[in-house]
């Protein structure tokens, strides 16, 4: 309480803190099994994180970027709210394979600004045949 010629102010102060938690859990889906040549759509969706998670994805333990090849492209990164005011991020990846993509393994990794954890999706592997 303050006094401020001989007047009684009450003062409220109020502090925001920010709580940065990470996903639990990241999954990957979509199929695996396709003709060479034909589009395959996998999506990553991360658990709910606070402030919404990066998305990051693998070829082989090789980081896939934009732009890297004409066989890869990369959805808008969405989202959504998620449990305990958390959000919710989701990114598909379409792959146009060719016949020396069989077997390639695909993982996505979610991870959140300032904690050092990074969590790891199921992997999937593509199985091709040919046209």
């Amino acid at each position: 309480m303050a006094y401020i010629n001989s007047e009684r102010l009450m003062l409220k102060v109020c502090n925001t803190i920010s709580v940065s938690v990470p996903p639990l859990g990241v999954n990957l889906e979509g199929g695996i099994n396709a003709v060479v040549g034909t589009d395959i759509v996998m999506k990553c969706t991360s658990a709910s994180s606070n402030p919404g998670a990066s998305l990051k994805w693998y070829r082989n333990s090789d980081i896939l970027s934009n732009n890297q090849s004409s066989s890869h492209r990369f959805g808008l990164v969405q989202t959504s709210p998620g449990a305990d005011n958390g959000q919710v991020t989701s990114q598909t990846l379409t792959v146009t394979p060719t016949s020396f993509m069989d077997g390639d393994n695909y993982v996505c990794t979610a991870h959140v600004q300032g904690i050092a954890e990074t969590v790891e999706s199921n992997s999937r592997t593509l199985n091709l045949k040919c046209k």
